[in-house]
């Protein structure tokens, strides 16, 4: 009964008395207009979460606010709003110390590119994606996150006609893939992939790859 739900936050925000109250109301009415598809409106009070963490003294919670903020407004095509929500985001978690720090940063750059891609600005978004991939290569190798920062710079290379480094990249996304059994995310850039070699004029790859799909 999502009505009824927001109709108890709003409640609950007019009985709040203190940041730490309101924070937590924040976060749940965020995550509750999210779970209903209002993406622009879970962005805002996310936002409004991470300004009242920042004024709590606890930053962890003030950039993770803060990143799904971000993520929130690429779903409502917000574009320019992500960036500068991604952006604060990454800026403001730049300094880790600790493993929980260290993802949370490698999850704002990851959203800042997936922005500056959405925007068409490829030459910003690969030098994003260029830190996300360098990020996971020395940190997490050759896991999923790895490859998703492979084909995330696969993806842009691509837009840019930079094929040759785009195939590497997608490639060696597929192949951790593949080793880790994730279907899903193993053909979606397989078919990138395809896609780039047919772009690239390498058409007896293609072929080769069609058949192998078959």
């Amino acid at each position: 009964d999502e009505l009824k739900a927001k109709q108890y936050l709003g409640d609950a925000m007019e009985l709040c008395q203190t940041d730490e109250e309101r924070v937590e109301i924040d976060e749940a009415y965020a995550s509750t207009l999210f779970d209903i598809r209002d993406f622009e409106g879970s962005a805002q009070y996310y936002y409004s979460a991470s300004k009242r963490w920042k004024s709590l003294g606890n930053m962890d919670e003030a950039v993770n606010a803060l990143h799904m903020s971000a993520l929130n407004y690429i779903v409502s095509s917000k574009y320019d709003i992500a960036e500068d929500r991604a952006r604060e985001a990454m800026e403001a978690s730049e300094a880790q110390s600790t493993e929980k720090q260290k993802k949370l940063y490698l999850l704002c750059v990851a959203s800042l590119g997936d922005a500056l891609f959405c925007q068409q600005k490829y030459e910003e978004a690969l030098a994003i994606y260029t830190v996300e991939l360098e990020g996971y290569a020395s940190w997490q190798p050759n896991s999923e996150k790895h490859a998703d920062a492979l084909e995330d710079l696969g993806k842009v290379e691509v837009r840019m006609k930079r094929f040759d480094a785009a195939k590497q990249h997608l490639q060696q996304a597929v192949d951790i893939y593949k080793t880790l059994g994730k279907d899903d995310k193993y053909s979606n850039t397989y078919s990138e992939l395809l896609v780039c070699l047919r772009k690239a004029g390498d058409n007896d790859a293609a072929d080769a790859m069609e058949q192998e799909a078959d």
